[in-house]
């Protein structure tokens, strides 16, 4: 699995860490945005016809000459 890096603005982050005190139930704020991403595409995929799968992509690396 690979990752990337995003920004979020800290007034986000704070209603995040705010909820996290609150319900003892996320490990990280990463956790907590990637499930919250996880619902949306889900609440996405459901409300439309759209195709929002990806397709796998192959991964190169250039040899050392």
């Amino acid at each position: 699995m690979s990752f990337r890096k995003i920004s979020i603005p800290n007034k986000l982050v704070a209603k995040i860490e705010n909820i996290m005190k609150k319900i003892d139930r996320y490990r990280s704020i990463a956790e907590f945005i990637s499930e919250a991403v996880r619902l949306r595409i889900e609440q996405l995929e459901r409300e439309s016809p759209v195709d929002y799968s990806v397709a796998p992509h192959a991964v190169t690396m250039d040899k050392e000459k």
